[in-house]
C-alpha cells in the first residue's frame, strides 16, 4: 500500500533524515554527493538540483517531473552513457559557483512525482545504482550538511523567480549592496519598485515632500483614496510598501543637499530622480567631488507637432569615479521645467536606470562603456554616447 505524499517541507526534512547533504539554497533544492560512474570503472560524485516554487512562503509539489544534473554525464557500470534518463543540455546556473550540465528526465506513471522525497530518491537510485556495482556500498547517504549562501536573503520569502531562470551568479552579483534613492517621486518611486526585486542589502529612500494626489497617477500600483487623505511622506509610504516583500529599505523624510554628499558617497551608487535648479547642480558637483558613484536621470516632454502631440527625451546618465558624465543643469536644460510627466515615460526611465546601474555590475553585457543615453519618443530609438 502506498503512503500518502508527504507535504513539500517534510519532503526536504525526510530527505535530510534519510541522510542525503541536501541544502536549500535561495530558491532552490540541492542534493549533493550523488555517486556517479563517470567513466568506465571511475565513480565520481554529482549534484542534483531541483527548482523550487513557492506560493509565497508556501512550498510547493514538483511542477514537473524533470530534474537538474550539475557535474559530468552519468554512466552505467560499463561506462555507457545512461541517455536514456538524459532530456537534454543545460547551462543554467543553479547557485554561483555551481553551475547545470543536462536535464534529466523520467516521467513516473502519473506523469508528476506526489512529492519531492518521491523525485529526489527516484533520481538517486537510477544514477547511484550503477556506482554500487563498482563500489558496493557507496552512496548518497553521506549524513553531511552543507553550508548556505554567505549572504542572507532580504526578501520575505523566497526568490523563485531568479534560480528558475538559472541567473543566480548574475543575481548575486548584486548582492549586499547598500544603494540610495533620491526623490521618490515619479522615476524616483518606480525606481524603488524595481530595486527592491534584487538581492541588494540596503535601499535608502530620501524625500521631504508628501504623496498627493497627482502623484498616484504616476507611480507604481494603486494608492488608495485613505492613503492619499493622510498625507503620508512619500519616502514612508514606498518603503512601507517595500516592507511586506523584503527587509532593508530605509526611508529619510528630507530633502538631499550638497552638506549630504559624504553620507552619500559611502553607498555603493545613488540614483538622482530630482527636479533641476541650482540645489541639484550643487548636489551632482559635490557628489562628484566627494567620489560618489551616481545615476542621474532626467526627462524633458514638450508639445510638438501639428496636432500638439508630446515629444518626450529621457536620460540616463552613470557617473563614476573613473567616467563622470556630462550632466545638464539650469534653465536651459530645464528636464522638468515644463512639468509634464507621463507614467510610462517615468517607468521607462527608472528601468533605463536599474539597466544602467545593473550593466555597470556585470549583470547585463555591455559593449559600450558610455555614461550617457537618451530615448526619444518620436523616432523611438535610444542614442547612447560612448564618451
Amino acid at each position: 500500500m502506498s503512503r500518502p505524499p508527504f507535504a513539500p517541507e517534510e519532503a526536504i526534512d525526510q530527505l535530510r533524515r534519510d541522510g542525503f547533504d541536501v541544502e536549500v539554497a535561495e530558491g532552490v533544492l540541492l542534493v549533493h554527493d550523488v555517486p556517479a560512474v563517470i567513466s568506465p570503472g571511475t565513480v565520481g560524485r554529482v549534484v542534483l538540483a531541483e527548482t523550487l516554487q513557492h506560493a509565497g512562503d508556501r512550498l510547493q509539489p514538483p511542477a514537473d517531473h524533470t530534474l537538474i544534473l550539475c557535474g559530468d554525464h552519468p554512466c552505467d557500470d560499463k561506462g555507457g552513457p545512461l541517455t536514456r534518463i538524459v532530456a537534454g543540455r543545460d547551462n543554467s546556473v543553479v547557485k554561483p559557483g555551481l553551475s547545470a550540465t543536462l536535464r534529466l528526465s523520467s516521467k513516473p506513471p502519473g506523469g508528476l512525482y506526489g512529492d519531492l522525497h518521491d523525485k529526489v530518491t527516484h533520481y538517486v537510485e537510477l544514477i547511484e545504482r550503477w556506482a554500487q556495482a563498482i563500489e558496493p556500498g557507496v552512496s548518497a547517504r553521506t549524513f553531511r550538511r552543507s553550508s548556505s549562501d554567505a549572504h542572507p536573503s532580504p526578501f520575505r520569502f523566497a526568490d523563485s523567480a531568479t534560480p528558475r531562470a538559472g541567473i543566480a551568479d548574475l543575481g548575486h552579483r548584486l548582492s549586499g549592496q547598500r544603494l540610495a534613492v533620491i526623490g521618490a517621486g515619479g522615476t524616483g518611486s518606480y525606481l524603488v519598485d524595481l530595486l527592491i526585486k534584487t538581492s541588494v542589502a540596503e535601499i535608502h529612500v530620501y524625500d521631504g515632500d508628501v504623496l498627493l494626489s497627482h502623484n498616484a497617477f504616476r507611480a507604481p500600483g494603486a494608492v488608495s483614496i485613505e492613503t492619499l487623505r493622510a498625507r503620508p511622506s512619500k519616502a514612508q509610504h514606498w518603503a512601507t510598501q517595500a516592507a511586506v516583500m523584503r527587509r532593508g529599505v530605509v526611508a529619510h523624510d528630507q530633502y538631499v543637499t550638497a552638506d549630504d554628499a559624504t553620507e552619500l558617497a559611502a553607498f555603493d551608487c545613488v540614483f538622482l530622480a530630482v527636479d533641476d535648479g541650482p540645489a541639484r547642480s550643487e548636489l551632482v558637483a559635490a557628489l562628484e567631488a566627494s567620489g560618489a558613484t551616481f545615476i542621474d536621470v532626467g526627462m524633458g516632454v514638450d508639445r510638438a507637432g501639428t496636432a500638439g502631440q508630446l515629444l518626450a527625451a529621457i536620460r540616463v546618465s552613470v557617473s563614476t569615479p573613473q567616467a563622470r558624465a556630462h550632466i545638464p543643469s539650469g534653465a536651459s536644460a530645464d528636464e522638468y521645467g515644463s512639468n509634464i510627466q507621463v507614467v510610462e515615460l517615468n517607468a521607462l526611465n527608472a528601468a533605463l536606470a536599474v539597466i544602467a546601474w545593473k550593466r555597470m555590475n556585470g549583470f547585463y553585457l555591455d559593449a559600450v562603456l558610455g555614461t550617457t543615453s537618451i530615448y526619444t519618443t518620436d523616432d523611438n530609438t535610444i542614442g547612447e554616447d560612448a564618451t
